[in-house]
């Protein structure tokens, strides 16, 4: 789905409910060692801060980590505006998300007004902080979002061609116009004939076309992802190795 300059697949939407969840639970774990009873308990429990007694940060760093992390959301989620506005396409599905969550603090400056009164032992005005009668509605629109551990469990291992990388276990890695179509075509073969594989892959030219290269390059790929198996040239063929075996798959 595209939403601002993004195309946002259920992983990258799972990231965004995870960054902003822990952005709002930092900036509640702040107000929460001053004013702990500003929220319900079952408040708390949904926000899953229901163990409020282990929160051993002082105000400060809690402060600090909500500002580095709605940084961050600005960065990769969030279209700001010069005057720390937003600008976000009437039909954007996000757009109420983004704008409660771009308009929960001033992140310009009532939050780092708010970690300099920390800092010097000052009060801080929790009520002009932030939005805090729309924890309820951003909590409905995260909600709606899938959670990021169950799409990296769920997402296929192999290669993506969209996106043209490879998944693994959670891990992925983007690969060139020449190495991806050699890791999609080998990954679910055993063995391959070395002109079988260049014809389909590289019809344009003869010879081996430096496969050796391009299949050590594919393994460096793979070591890096934990991926447990290799490609190795035997004779005329390209075959499967498994690291833990030893042995052809």
């Amino acid at each position: 789905m595209l939403v601002g300059k993004l195309a946002f697949d259920n992983i990258e939407l799972g990231r965004l409910r995870s960054r902003a969840a822990e952005f709002v639970r930092y900036m509640i774990r702040a107000r929460a060692k001053v004013e702990p009873e500003f929220l319900s308990a079952a408040d708390y429990e949904r926000w899953e801060l229901d163990g409020l007694s282990s929160n051993e940060w002082d105000v400060e760093r809690l402060l600090r980590m909500a500002r580095q992390l709605i940084q961050e959301i600005n960065e990769k989620w969030l279209e700001r505006c010069g005057s720390g506005g937003l600008r976000v396409d009437a039909e954007d599905p996000l757009r109420e998300l983004k704008e409660l969550i771009g308009f929960f603090t001033n992140y310009q400056w009532a939050l780092p007004n708010a970690i300099s009164s920390a800092i010097a032992g000052k009060p801080i005005d929790w009520l002009g902080l932030a939005e805090w009668a729309n924890l309820p509605a951003i909590r409905v629109e995260l909600d709606k979002l899938p959670r990021l551990e169950d799409q990296l469990q769920s997402a296929s291992d192999g290669p993506d061609r969209l996106r043209r990388e490879i998944r693994w276990k959670g891990r992925s890695k983007t690969l060139g116009d020449k190495l991806f179509p050699l890791a999609a075509y080998l990954w679910h073969s055993q063995c391959v004939p070395k002109r079988e594989l260049i014809a389909n892959i590289w019809p344009e030219k003869d010879g081996d076309v430096q496969l050796s290269t391009y299949v050590t390059r594919l393994n460096t790929i793979l070591l890096e992802l934990k991926v447990p198996w290799a490609y190795h040239l035997q004779g005329d063929s390209v075959v499967k190795v498994s690291y833990t075996s030893g042995s052809r798959l």
